[in-house]
C-alpha cells in the first residue's frame, strides 16, 4: 500500500504539474477537465467492476487489473511526452541533498496520528483516553514541526509565503475550499452506498446510485469552465457554486428508508452540479498570477489536497457516523448496542433487530449530511473572500512579473525584514539563475 500510495501521488501531482507547464491560465481548465473527466469515469466504474470481482471471488484481480496498464502507458509517455528542461533544472543529486525530508516527515505524521486518533475515538478508546488524547498531542506537535520545517527548507512542501499576504490569499483559501470539496466526494461516494444498502439496496444497485452524482460533477465541472471563461466571472460562479452544494447536501440530510430513487438521483444531481463546478477551477485559481518559478510547487500542493480532503472526510465523517450510530443503537434497546457498524447491513436484514438498525443508521447519516452541508456553507463563506481572477492568454511577455516570484517568498519566509539578507539572496539567485528572476 505504501508503494503502490506514492506511485498513485506521483501520478496525480505530476500529470497536473505537466499539463500546467505547457498550457496558459485560459487554457489550463479546459485541460484540466480532461484528467477530471478520467477520474470521474474511474470512480463510476471503479466501484461495480470491483464490487462485481469481489462477489465472484476474483478480488485478487481488482489488482492485478493495473499491472499490465502501468507499463505500457510508461513507455506511451516515454516517447510521445516531450518537456522543454526548465531554465532553472538542478541535478538530481542536489535535489535530494535539498529535498524537504524533515518538512515531508512532519506532515505524514501529523495526518497519520490525527486520523488514527480520530478512528479510535469513541470507538476502541473514548474520547477523554490517555491513547486518544496522547495522539491529538502527537499531531497537533507534527504540525508545529511541519511549519518550522518550511521555514529554513530549500525547497519547501509548501512556501509559507503564501500564507502572509493578502494578494496572496487565493491560494490559501484555495488549499482550504478544495480540501473540503474532497471531503465531501470522498466521504459522500464511501458512506452513501453504505446508507443504500442498509436500506434495502444491493450493492451493485448502490454503487450505481453514485454514478449521477459523478457524472453531473464532471458535467459541471466543464460547463462552470467554459461559462467562467466566456464571461469572466470566475469568482462569482465558483460562489454560487458552493451554495449549490450546500443546498444538496442539506437534501442529502433527509433521505431515508422510504425515499425514492428518483429522491436519491435528483439530490445526487444537485451535490454533484456543486461539486463539480469548484474542482478543476478551485486549481487553476490557486496558479492565476503564479510565476513559473513558483507554478510547479504551488501545483503540486494543491493537487495534493484531494488526497488530503478524502482521508478526513471519510476519517471524520466515518466518525460521526459511527459513534452517532451506536449512541441510537444504545437508545432503541441494550441489546442492539453491540452490533458493530460494520455489520450494519447485515444486521438490517435481520427480521427482529433489522429495523432498529436501519433507524439508527438513517439517523446517524442524517447528522453526517447535515454536517457536510454546514462544511458547504463554509466553503461559500470562504469563497467570498477570494480576489478578483483574470485569467492570462499567453501574450503576457516573459520578462514582465505580476505574480509570485521564488525570492520574494524566500525572504518572507526565512529573513523577513532583514533587508541584507533579502538581496544577498536576490544577488544570489540572479546569479544562480540569470537575469529571467526580479530582483526584489
Amino acid at each position: 500500500r505504501l508503494v503502490s500510495g506514492v506511485g498513485g501521488a506521483g501520478l496525480l501531482s505530476l500529470s497536473t504539474i505537466v499539463v500546467s507547464q505547457l498550457t496558459h491560465e485560459k487554457q489550463r481548465g479546459t485541460y484540466l477537465n480532461l484528467i477530471n473527466v478520467v477520474f470521474i469515469v474511474a470512480d463510476s466504474l471503479g466501484p461495480i467492476v470491483g464490487g462485481a470481482l469481489a462477489k465472484s471471488g476474483n478480488w485478487r484481480w481488482i489488482f492485478l487489473l493495473n499491472a499490465p496498464i502501468g507499463p505500457v502507458v510508461s513507455l506511451i509517455l516515454i516517447f510521445t511526452v516531450h518537456i522543454k528542461a526548465p531554465s532553472r533544472s538542478v541535478n538530481l543529486r542536489y535535489a535530494a541533498k535539498n529535498l524537504d525530508t524533515i518538512g515531508m516527515l512532519m506532515l505524514v505524521v501529523n495526518l497519520t496520528l490525527l486520523i488514527v486518533a480520530l478512528n479510535l475515538g469513541g470507538d476502541a478508546y473514548a474520547w477523554d483516553s490517555p491513547v486518544v488524547i496522547g495522539l491529538l498531542v502527537g499531531s497537533g506537535v507534527a504540525l508545529i514541526g511541519f511549519v518550522y520545517a518550511e521555514k529554513f527548507a530549500t525547497y519547501p512542501v509548501l512556501p509559507l509565503g503564501l500564507f502572509v499576504r493578502m494578494e496572496w490569499r487565493n491560494v490559501p483559501i484555495m488549499t482550504v475550499v478544495r480540501t473540503l470539496l474532497f471531503f465531501h466526494i470522498f466521504s459522500t461516494t464511501f458512506y452513501m452506498p453504505l446508507l443504500l444498502q442498509v436500506t434495502g439496496r444491493t450493492s451493485i444497485e448502490a454503487a450505481a446510485l453514485i454514478i449521477p452524482f459523478l457524472l453531473m460533477a464532471a458535467a459541471s465541472s466543464i460547463f462552470n469552465n467554459y461559462i467562467s471563461l466566456k464571461t469572466g466571472k470566475v469568482r462569482t460562479f465558483l460562489v454560487l457554486s458552493q451554495a449549490v452544494l450546500a443546498v444538496g447536501m442539506g437534501l442529502m440530510s433527509t433521505l431515508d428508508e422510504k425515499s425514492s430513487i428518483g429522491a436519491v438521483v435528483g439530490y445526487s444531481l444537485i451535490c454533484g452540479a456543486g461539486f463539480g463546478a469548484g474542482t478543476q477551477m478551485s486549481l487553476v485559481m490557486a496558479q492565476a498570477g503564479l510565476s513559473p518559478g513558483i507554478l510547479p510547487t504551488v501545483t503540486a500542493w494543491i493537487s495534493s489536497t484531494p488526497n488530503l480532503g478524502g482521508v478526513l472526510g471519510v476519517g471524520i465523517i466515518g466518525t460521526i457516523i459511527n459513534n452517532t450510530f451506536r449512541e441510537r443503537l444504545a437508545v432503541l434497546g441494550p441489546a442492539l448496542q453491540s452490533i458493530p457498524i460494520n455489520d450494519a447491513v447485515a444486521a438490517a436484514q435481520d427480521p427482529v433487530y433489522g429495523p432498529a438498525v436501519v433507524e439508527a443508521y438513517v439517523h446517524a447519516s442524517r447528522l453526517g449530511f447535515r454536517i457536510l452541508a454546514g462544511i458547504a456553507a463554509l466553503q461559500f463563506i470562504l469563497c467570498l473572500g477570494l480576489r478578483k481572477v483574470v485569467f492570462d492568454d499567453g501574450t503576457k511577455g516573459k520578462e514582465e512579473d505580476k505574480g509570485i516570484n521564488v525570492m520574494e517568498m524566500e525572504v518572507v519566509d526565512v529573513k523577513a525584514g532583514e533587508e541584507d539578507a533579502g538581496r544577498k539572496d536576490a544577488v544570489e539567485i540572479v546569479e544562480r539563475d540569470g537575469p529571467g528572476v526580479r530582483d526584489t
